[in-house]
């Protein structure tokens, strides 16, 4: 392997170990799930999650990614259950690419020992254990899987008793793949179906019409309806819209599905004979 591999696989290792600590009583922990591990640009992001003797201090995510770091404070609620909710507009605007999440919990000190800081015209992340920093935003700032990996080391330290948990996701462009449609007569019945990366109950507006329509057409076939997207396997989930063909003509026929959230739409053609 070479240098630029061996470190790529030595960051990867760095950042999923696990803190190794001295014995302790306290009870308190953090878990956390993201809504999905392959996120489509322009949908709603969530990290879910049980935090436990949070009372006075709640929970902080970071995130890392391409040209890109953020950071929240979220509260726990009663039950011990927290949500980070990330709304489309905040995935529209990442780059693709993977991103690395932290969830820190300051444990029973309710004390964050790692926290970002801004300093001039930069953000910099210290520890309170010895003040080692490094920078995450601004000039001489680190790629997301160093910054994720020094944020991990940091925690890692002996003098440190918050504690983590860490995920990562990718973000990628809007797919939708429309299945193949073998040729059609007037009055069958078929399903369309597809595979998206969009998530799981978003919307789609699905139409079925002529492909070309004469202006001096007076009627002609076309069908509209709204769908949701259901759970698929693999990063990948599903679509289905049923169509009854009624009082077709011969002739090129478009599937157009349309996402208004994501502010996409793909098209499949098919023939009625």
């Amino acid at each position: 392997m070479d240098d630029l591999t061996l470190k790529i696989k030595g960051n990867l290792e760095k950042f999923f170990s696990r803190k190794v600590s001295a014995p302790s009583t306290s009870r308190a922990f953090v878990s956390a799930t993201v809504s999905s591990v392959t996120i489509a640009k322009g949908d709603e992001i969530h990290i879910t999650g049980t935090a436990t003797e949070t009372t006075y201090s709640g929970i902080a995510i970071w995130i890392f990614g391409p040209n890109s770091f953020n950071h929240w404070y979220v509260n726990v609620n009663e039950d011990d259950s927290y949500i980070l909710t990330l709304p489309s507009q905040f995935s529209k605007a990442l780059l693709t690419g993977q991103y690395f999440v932290v969830i820190q919990h300051p444990m029973d000190n309710h004390t964050y020992d790692v926290m970002p800081v801004v300093s001039q015209d930069s953000m910099i992340v210290k520890n309170s254990f010895n003040n080692e920093k490094f920078i995450v935003t601004g000039k001489g700032s680190l790629n997301s899987m160093e910054a994720a990996v020094n944020r991990i080391e940091f925690l890692n330290k002996s003098g440190i008793d918050d504690t983590y948990t860490k995920l990562q996701f990718l973000i990628e462009e809007p797919l939708i793949r429309i299945d193949p449609i073998s040729p059609k007569r007037s009055g069958d019945k078929f399903t369309i179906t597809g595979t998206t990366n969009l998530a799981v109950d978003d919307e789609i507006l699905v139409e079925v019409m002529s492909r070309i329509v004469p202006h001096t057409a007076e009627a002609y076939f076309g069908i509209r309806g709204v769908s949701k997207i259901i759970r698929g396997e693999a990063g990948m989930n599903k679509l289905s819209f049923d169509v009854e063909l009624v009082d077709t003509k011969p002739g090129e026929y478009i599937i157009n599905v349309i996402s208004y959230k994501i502010e996409k739409f793909w098209s499949q053609i098919f023939q009625v004979i």
